[in-house]
């Protein structure tokens, strides 16, 4: 038991690949990964793992063999693996900014036309659905949908069959995702405008992780579509 502990003891430190689905494309990819050893205490579970997208998991020694990397591999250029107390503080903030963003006014952002277009796209099913803002009360959005056809009602969602669209602005987004958190509905469209921190793309993604995703693109601009 000695050895095992000792041979899992010597891979902390090391890379590994692990292929996931891309979140963005929804094709599978090789994701870097970084092994930590957690102590014989955690016996078989040695290790925790981070990959570069933020993910997190645990892994067996044998598991970690699998997809480990050969020693001295570098990670490639533009691949970045947060250390995980850099991660948890970034997750501790997070969580500040949605335990603090209750009841300060959402901006609402300018959706350009070619967005609001990706969206209809994306809705033509769904011409049955109430769609509902019940945060930012966009004004603009919602007469831009009219001119296709949907009607956006400026209330909170009363049934989980609505449809729930919401554009804030970069400095509203993090408030806006708060108020959501405990909204039952069909789905949720939330813009996403250019000039959004790494703390709130990380915060998108793991909103997004948590129920499955299908982004929607359109030049800079994008919609992240949950449910």
């Amino acid at each position: 038991m000695r050895r095992r502990d000792a041979a899992a003891a010597q891979l902390h430190g090391r890379f590994i690949t692990k292929v996931f689905k891309d979140p963005v494309s929804k094709q599978p990819r090789s994701f870097w990964g970084k092994l930590y050893y957690r102590g014989n205490e955690h016996r078989p579970h040695y290790f925790h793992v981070v990959y570069e997208d933020g993910d997190e998991q645990h892994m067996t020694a044998a598991q970690a063999r699998k997809h480990l990397q050969p020693a001295g591999v570098q990670l490639p250029a533009g691949a970045n693996i947060p250390e995980p107390a850099a991660l948890a503080a970034m997750q501790h903030r997070l969580l500040s900014c949605l335990a603090s963003a209750a009841g300060i006014p959402i901006a609402a952002a300018d959706v350009p036309a070619a967005a609001v277009e990706l969206l209809v796209e994306f809705m033509q099913d769904s011409l049955s659905t109430k769609l509902v803002d019940p945060c930012t009360s966009d004004q603009s959005l919602a007469a831009a949908l009219q001119q296709h056809g949907h009607q956006l009602h400026l209330t909170a969602a009363t049934s989980s069959t609505d449809g729930v669209i919401v554009a804030p602005t970069a400095a509203t987004l993090t408030t806006c995702l708060s108020a959501l958190r405990h909204v039952k509905a069909a789905w949720l469209a939330c813009y996403l405008p250019s000039g959004l921190s790494s703390e709130q793309q990380y915060l998108a993604q793991l909103l997004s992780a948590q129920r499955g995703s299908t982004l929607l693109r359109c030049g800079r601009h994008s919609w992240l579509v949950i449910g």
